[in-house]
């Protein structure tokens, strides 16, 4: 696909950000745009769409190594989300709108189910010509009324007390005003295309819809989406359309972000949600704001790591992990996945972060009297050489497990709150003709769809404060809910050397495998994200008469014996997790890498989610 620059394109992205920014948000345009249509998938060649559409199916099936010279982008969902993607850069478009086009493509094709538009999105950004890595937090608010988060009701009790402020859409408001090129409203001309047009449910999402029939019956608009007059959702093939979603999309696309926040939507959103008890208000939409923070960074082995602000853990425990992983030195012993040894310390690495995050303050202040716990001082290699030198000392992860309160915190909801759910998120990495470099991850934050079933004007709204009350205490009211979204840039004298991101449950866990399999060991992308993985710590089940929180969990014959045994001796308790105890529990990684001193790009992902990866 030659890459040209248009000046059509360039004229008309100066007229619709004036448009998008003078229009009066109240309500949706109606009749055919009258703007030229630019990333349609009507315009692609003959036989694309079709091609994409059957890529679209492709779960559980290995996918192909991409390579290019100008540019690449790899989603974990969503092959014809990826294409579309890689068409906002043939119509002369930045990494930034190649990855926005991506997620917004993705959850239409999701019907809002492990994403949302009423979601948060994370990013990090690497502008080649500046040399600068900039970091956008666009996560969720607090609603200025919650003071008292505690009371929330749990997940499965549907209340609009679990809704908070969304973050997506001001976030590719936000990312779009800095970094697009093309027009705003041709970023969602693939997403509305399929709302309008419809594509055959496959059987992953066609089973989702299925099991989740009781929460998508609850109310009236969501029947009206999911169901054809009967009490069955459709089946696998169906043509799936969401006329609505379409509606609110064209508005989003022609009004700008701000619809959402200030316009019709936003008042109908405010409207549903106090209705089942809610406390956001029009002014809370209003006063949302996507942050643009200083990247979390650190060195790892001559590479510059890159990762979104303080605000975010994922970003947090990555960096502090690899910290922790160069003092390690695997590069002494073999390959974790046959050597015990590596594995072992691979295993304390990733947890470290886990266990100093919720670990009682006067515990580690009693065990390092001599440090900081800020967010700044944790990714610091003062801090990391000091865990070391501990985690060194004989017994030392096992006085970490048996610290005081441990049991009553990771109970209580102060520690990790994951949900033990299918996947929940999509991860994306693009890479411009410019060099310039994206690494981003949207998410619904809950289970699929969530529980309480509501939608409005097309748009699923997840119940993510049902399972976040201790972080919305924290946060405060009015303040950002820290998030786990871990996206990642790796380079080495302002060149590209990874960009990758992560998603699942043991996310934290996957990414820092496949960073160290293609930092340490020189794997592909590809080969990195195929490799054999530990999973996250078990919280909250009880193994074998052993603390809960002291456990690793692995999926059942993905390490031999003679490894786990190595890992035990060690004094590290395993479980083996049988192929139905892993459901929920996986994570998994995209990545794109550059060959030093050639234009060579590579990128991959694994074979479980209908992802892709595309390069030119």
């Amino acid at each position: 696909m030659k890459v040209v620059f248009s000046p059509v394109v360039f004229f008309l992205s100066l007229f619709v950000s004036g448009h998008a920014a003078q229009a009066q948000e109240d309500e949706p345009t109606s009749g055919e745009r009258q703007l030229p249509e630019v990333l349609s998938p009507a315009l692609w060649p003959d036989g694309e769409l079709d091609k994409y559409l059957g890529l679209n199916r492709s779960w559980f099936s290995r996918k192909p190594e991409a390579e290019g010279e100008k540019a690449m982008i790899v989603g974990t969902s969503g092959a014809l989300a990826v294409r579309a993607g890689l068409a906002a850069h043939g119509a002369g478009g930045s990494a930034v709108d190649m990855a926005l086009t991506t997620a917004l493509t993705q959850i239409a094709l999701s019907a809002g189910c492990w994403n949302s538009y009423a979601g948060i999105l994370s990013m990090v950004i690497f502008e080649k010509e500046s040399g600068i890595v900039y970091a956008l937090d666009a996560g969720y608010d607090v609603p200025l009324g919650e003071s008292k988060p505690e009371s929330i009701p749990p997940s499965g009790v549907p209340s609009g007390r679990s809704a908070l402020i969304p973050g997506f859409m001001a976030g590719v408001g936000a990312a779009h005003g800095r970094f697009g090129k093309l027009p705003f409203y041709t970023l969602f001309e693939p997403s509305i295309y399929l709302a309008e047009n419809g594509f055959p449910l496959d059987p992953v999402l066609g089973g989702f819809m299925k099991s989740r029939t009781k929460v998508l019956a609850r109310r009236k608009e969501t029947r009206q989406i999911f169901f054809d007059q009967g009490s069955e959702t459709f089946p696998s093939g169906y043509t799936f359309r969401q006329p609505l979603l379409a509606q609110t999309l064209r508005s989003v696309s022609l009004k700008g972000a701000s619809y959402m926040y200030s316009g019709e939507w936003a008042r109908n959103f405010v409207e549903t949600i106090q209705s089942e008890g809610g406390r956001i208000t029009l002014q809370d939409m209003k006063s949302y704001s996507p942050t643009w923070a200083q990247p979390l960074t650190t060195s790892y082995r001559g590479v510059d790591v890159y990762g979104t602000g303080s605000s975010s853990s994922g970003a947090l425990h990555a960096i502090e992990a690899l910290n922790f992983l160069e003092l390690a030195n695997l590069g002494e012993l073999g390959a974790y996945p046959e050597d015990g040894k590596a594995l072992y310390w691979m295993i304390q690495v990733a947890r470290m972060g886990n266990l100093i995050s919720y670990s009682p303050s006067p515990y580690l202040k009693y065990l390092f009297p001599d440090l900081s716990f800020t967010p700044e001082e944790r990714v610091s290699k003062k801090n990391a050489d000091a865990f070391w030198a501990k985690m060194k000392t004989p017994g030392w992860i096992q006085k970490f497990q048996g610290m005081p309160q441990a049991e009553e915190l990771l109970d209580t909801g102060v520690g990790p709150e994951r949900e033990e759910s299918g996947g929940h998120s999509d991860a994306i990495v693009a890479v411009d003709s410019q060099g310039n470099v994206v690494a981003l991850t949207h998410t619904i934050n809950t289970t699929a769809w969530g529980a309480t079933g509501i939608f409005v004007n097309g748009v699923s709204i997840p119940d993510s404060a049902c399972f976040q009350q201790a972080k919305m205490r924290t946060a405060g009211p009015g303040g950002r809910v820290p998030n786990e979204m871990n996206p990642l840039l790796f380079l080495k004298d302002e060149e590209l050397v990874l960009a990758c991101s992560s998603i699942g449950r043991s996310l934290h866990e996957v990414s820092l495998q496949c960073v160290h399999q293609v930092l340490d060991q020189g794997l592909g992308p590809k080969a990195a994200a195929e490799s054999p993985f530990f999973l996250g710590m078990l919280f909250g089940v009880e193994r074998d008469g052993v603390s809960k929180h002291y456990q690793q969990a692995v999926a059942a014959g993905v390490f031999s014996d003679e490894v786990l045994s190595v890992v035990r001796a060690m004094g590290q308790p395993v479980t083996e997790l049988s192929q139905a105890e892993q459901r929920g529990f996986k994570g998994y990684w995209v990545g794109i890498t550059k060959e030093a001193g050639k234009p060579k790009l590579t990128g991959g992902l694994g074979s479980e989610l209908n992802g892709y990866a595309v390069g030119e």
